[in-house]
């Protein structure tokens, strides 16, 4: 979707127990694709901005990881990596919804309903200890057609095929 890219930057909030984890999958993908990564720190909204100034000064493309700061400011977010002309890549489709690029993660809708599924056997008496720990089975590709076009882009038919749902 970006055809020229040779730095990805990663807005990763620290404080966040995940972000080593974010870190090091990143870290390995651009490595394993020859591509360059530029890790940005952020903790508050003011921190995203910052952060995504300066991924568009030194990267072709953000991923903005998925943080609650970052779910919370999500408008925001997007707003800016529209503003500053930088490709945003998310963990969750609510961040596509408002204006970000795209977002590949877990099938929100199977996972609330997983849930449901276990609240109701933990009320009709089983044991969360006695309950597996289950992982996502389902994905979601959602493509923001709006924001590649005021971006330029043209996202590939190859894509397009394989996209959940796009946004017009």
């Amino acid at each position: 979707m970006v055809p020229h890219l040779s730095t990805l930057a990663i807005v990763v909030n620290p404080d966040n127990p995940s972000a080593k984890g974010v870190i090091g999958q990143v870290t390995r993908a651009t490595t394993a694709l020859r591509l360059k990564s530029l890790i940005l720190e952020a903790t508050t909204l003011d921190g995203y901005d910052q952060a995504i100034a300066h991924a568009a000064t030194r990267a072709e493309a953000v991923i903005v990881a998925q943080d609650s700061v970052a779910v919370h400011g999500r408008r925001r977010i997007a707003a800016q990596a529209q503003k500053y002309r930088i490709p945003s890549l998310f963990g969750i489709r609510q961040f596509v919804d408002v204006g970000g690029l795209m977002s590949y993660g877990a099938d929100e809708t199977m996972i609330f309903r997983r849930i449901a599924e276990y609240v109701d056997k933990i009320l009709r008496g089983a044991k969360p200890a006695d309950l597996p720990i289950e992982q996502p089975t389902q994905f979601q590709l959602v493509v923001n057609l709006k924001t590649a076009k005021a971006l330029g882009l043209r996202i590939p038919e190859s894509v397009l095929l394989r996209v959940d749902e796009i946004i017009r």
